[in-house]
């Protein structure tokens, strides 16, 4: 069954509450990690409807949300007629990319302008306090006890697996922490390694 005969098979006053409906603006976080945000327009109202996507599972919230913004309670709507109005409002919506950033995405971006302003040093300093990034293969290689110090400075709270993520994420970062062999040390020592194309135009320093 196509979904134009599902809809066509609604109650009535569901079908007249979808029509009434005039666009869907699904907006996406940066990352996959960020949330979802539905802004559902309704004819005759200025502001649209926003609700987490992952609210939208039951009509409860929709429904809260709704009689706040338009004085009028949603129809009584079942499980599976708002099935289909989920099914239908996905394929009227378009995609855009959230105005707001995430909290996550908000503090990876303010470490990576200080990163951007570290200077490089040579690899047998890193354990020895020097603050700075490492030049190797096209990267700039960061310990994480400068990474911490950086957090440290911006007084904020994240852990750095997730900032780590973030970061990767965002595209400046390599996964993992890489080692590099540090002859002078007799070690491998692990590194955030951030691609050299998002410095200066891509030129070492």
């Amino acid at each position: 069954m196509s979904l134009a005969e599902e809809v066509g098979k609604l109650d009535y006053e569901v079908r007249t509450f979808l029509d009434t409906i005039e666009s869907v603006t699904i907006c996406e976080g940066r990352i996959k990690e960020d949330p979802k945000t539905w802004e559902i327009k309704f004819n005759g109202i200025n502001t649209p409807l926003e609700i987490d996507a992952e609210a939208l599972d039951s009509t409860i919230a929709f429904r809260r949300k709704y009689l706040k913004l338009t004085n009028t309670p949603a129809p009584g709507i079942k499980g599976s007629e708002w099935y289909i109005c989920l099914k239908y409002m996905a394929e009227i919506a378009t995609i855009s990319q959230t105005r707001e950033e995430s909290d996550n995405v908000f503090v990876a971006e303010a470490l990576f302008e200080l990163i951007r302003d570290l200077t490089p040093i040579k690899k047998e300093l890193v354990l020895k306090g020097a603050k700075g990034y490492v030049p190797h293969e096209g990267y700039r290689c960061v310990h994480l006890y400068v990474i911490k110090e950086l957090m440290e400075g911006l007084n904020f709270k994240l852990t750095p697996r997730i900032l780590s993520t973030t970061l990767t994420q965002l595209g400046y970062k390599e996964e993992g922490t890489p080692a590099i062999y540090v002859k002078d040390l007799k070690k491998h020592v692990r590194f955030w390694w951030f691609k050299e194309e998002h410095f200066n135009g891509g030129v070492d320093q």
